[in-house]
């Protein structure tokens, strides 16, 4: 339904970083090029995850509990289950016309299965965006406790495998380490 030449899915919840977040990002889409000078067709920044605020202004102001870069993302880590953070992934609206959109199939991870073709058998030209572009509060469907991460977890596998990926339960478990950086490293 968007209409726009960029798409971005904002949870009903949660808030963009800074009033000038949606400038940074378009800018970055004018300004980042891949190596050989061709435009992105999407971009990725980190997320923050907040307990409480009832406000936008006191979201933003609220203590950081889990501090999430992509930074460091690389597509091979879809093996893990290990996603850039969804509400941080920006795209060109033509790459939904040409790819399709999320697949209704999944209760919890159709933001990864939908990541998962753009980025990892697709491979659309993508773009890190240094910055933190949304804060996000914890809990929600794919962070309500072990039963959600069990779910996700299963879902992940099956995305993966009906895409032909190898990828088993102990390895995707293994993203959980990776997490932790997470709560340690935390950035306001």
């Amino acid at each position: 339904m968007a209409t726009g030449d960029i798409v971005g899915i904002l949870n009903a919840d949660d808030v963009l970083a800074t009033d000038d977040t949606l400038a940074h990002i378009a800018q970055a889409f004018g300004e980042r090029e891949t190596g050989n000078g061709e435009q992105v067709d999407c971009v990725y920044a980190d997320i923050r995850f907040v307990k409480q605020g009832e406000s936008v202004e006191a979201l933003r102001a609220a203590k950081t509990v889990r501090y999430c870069s992509a930074a460091k993302w690389r597509p091979w880590m879809f093996r893990f289950a290990a996603m850039v953070p969804h509400p941080s992934f920006y795209v060109r609206r033509e790459c939904f016309d040409r790819l399709g959109g999320y697949s209704l199939d999944y209760r919890i991870c159709a933001d990864f299965e939908l990541e998962l073709r753009y980025l990892y058998l697709a491979r659309l030209k993508a773009a890190y965006l240094p910055e933190c572009v949304v804060v996000m509060r914890m809990g929600g469907a794919s962070t309500a406790g072990w039963r959600s991460n069990v779910e996700i977890n299963r879902e992940d596998l099956r995305a993966l495998r009906s895409h032909g990926i190898w990828s088993c339960l102990p390895l995707i478990y293994l993203k959980y380490l990776f997490k932790i950086w997470g709560f340690v490293f935390k950035r306001k």
